[in-house]
């Protein structure tokens, strides 16, 4: 059986908090371009339905239409409302038994661009 030191603990999570400053910066470069090129409609229904399901550390990008994987649904049926945005590639499993879920979402961004976010509730 093997133990860590307190020296490799410290490593370890210094390691994590710069893979997590990192993920965060990627992140604001993904929303500058999204505010920058997206009308703002688009920008508050997905700011809306994101602030419900997405949990720190989430990851997002910018994707092509052949980068998306799951179910394509209307975004109204996805989230019972109107919104401008079209279609939801939905990619998330759910469990019955602890009523969790989690995974990949794509949301149409337009021009064959989605923006792919992992949400888990």
């Amino acid at each position: 059986m093997s133990y860590f030191t307190k020296e490799d603990y410290d490593d370890f999570m210094e390691e994590e908090h710069l893979n997590y400053l990192k993920g965060k910066a990627e992140d604001a470069k993904v929303w500058g371009s999204l505010y920058k090129y997206t009308s703002p409609k688009v920008i508050s229904s997905l700011e809306f339905e994101l602030k419900q399901h997405v949990n720190l550390g989430s990851s997002f990008a910018i994707v092509d239409v052949s980068d998306c994987v799951g179910v394509k649904r209307r975004f109204s049926e996805f989230t019972g409302y109107s919104s401008p945005i079209r279609w939801v590639y939905d990619d998330t499993s759910s469990c019955s038994y602890s009523g969790s879920y989690g995974g990949d979402v794509y949301f149409q961004l337009g021009k064959g661009k989605y923006l792919r976010a992992f949400i888990a509730g």
